[in-house]
């Protein structure tokens, strides 16, 4: 992605981006540092298409695990909160439609039998 205004853009919402598009516009912005006018802008993009798709070349997909790796928290806990958002969701349809026991033990079994529920997460289900 090119141009001020976009940039910016996801700048702004950069909290809305999935932690690995998140790491990846984070190393494109150190990336983009370096370039100073559209011809290094071209030489850049065809390195990295080159370097990236076509050669597969490890120092350039060293580069990325490692930078990926630092800049990203574990896909477990990510999927952790999707798993709870899941549940919670479940829970809020059983109780509009008239199920709050079901609901009440969907929940509870959920912080109950999960160990990787904060303290306020395990607050906010109860």
């Amino acid at each position: 992605m090119t141009g001020n205004d976009m940039a910016a853009w996801l700048g702004r919402y950069e909290q809305f981006l999935t932690k690995s598009t998140r790491a990846q516009f984070q190393m494109g912005q150190e990336i983009s540092k370096s370039i100073s006018d559209n011809k290094e802008l071209h030489e850049t993009i065809m390195k990295c298409l080159i370097m990236n798709c076509l050669t597969r070349d490890t120092d350039c997909i060293e580069y990325h695990a490692k930078s990926s790796a630092i800049l990203t928290e574990s896909i477990e806990q990510e999927q952790s909160s999707l798993t709870q958002a899941k549940t919670e969701r479940k829970g809020f349809q059983l109780m509009r439609t008239g199920y709050f026991d079901k609901a009440i033990s969907k929940l509870e079994d959920y912080w109950e039998n999960t160990e990787k529920v904060d303290l306020t997460s395990r607050g906010w289900l109860k």
